[in-house]
C-alpha cells in the first residue's frame, strides 16, 4: 500500500478503492477500516490540486507520487480534447 519513489525515496500510497478492497494479513473489518483511514487521508482537500484550464494548456503528472481524477467539463457548451500519453517505467517498489 506505500512504495517508494524510485528517484526521491520518498514514501507514496499506492492504492486506488476501485482496485483494492482488502489487506493481506488483516481481517475483513480491520482491513476496511485500515484503508478507509487511508482513503479519507488523501482525500483530504490541502492535499489536492486541481488545475484551472486555459486553451493550450497541457498538464503532466507523476502517477508514481500521486493520485489524479478527471473532472466533468463544467459548461455544456465547452469541448475538451485529452489525449493520454503514458511512458514506459519502473515496477513499483513497496516499502517495509
Amino acid at each position: 500500500m506505500v512504495r517508494q519513489h524510485p528517484e526521491t525515496g520518498r514514501a507514496a500510497l499506492y492504492l486506488n478503492p476501485m482496485r483494492c478492497d482488502a489487506v493481506e494479513g488483516m481481517g475483513e473489518a480491520e482491513g476496511v477500516a485500515l484503508l478507509d483511514v487511508l482513503y479519507r487521508h488523501y482525500d483530504r482537500p490541502e492535499l489536492q490540486y486541481s488545475h484551472r484550464w486555459s486553451k493550450g494548456y497541457i498538464l503532466i503528472w507523476d502517477n508514481r507520487s500521486c493520485l489524479h481524477q478527471a473532472t466533468p467539463v463544467r459548461m455544456p457548451s465547452e469541448r475538451r480534447y485529452m489525449q493520454r500519453i503514458m511512458l514506459k517505467g519502473d515496477r513499483p517498489v513497496m516499502t517495509a
